[in-house]
């Protein structure tokens, strides 16, 4: 249960990630503009930490797609 909950984090955070670079390229205000750029920083760098976890577990990050994020 733990490793399919780190799963389904890792997929989150891939799929905000890409919603994050998404609604950066069409924002017209420069600050808000920086601040989703920010915010996807930080949230690779979760996501980066999720998929170490798992392969300390030697678990495949991509056993697990929450379905409830994608489109």
């Amino acid at each position: 249960m733990y490793l399919a909950e780190l799963q389904e984090l890792a997929s989150v955070e891939e799929q905000f990630a890409e919603s994050l670079l998404q609604m950066a390229e069409v924002a017209s205000h420069p600050a808000l503009k920086d601040a989703l750029v920010h915010h996807r920083e930080q949230t690779e760098i979760q996501k980066e930490r999720l998929l170490s976890l798992l392969q300390k577990h030697r678990a495949d990050p991509t056993a697990h797609t929450d379905q409830a994020c994608r489109r």
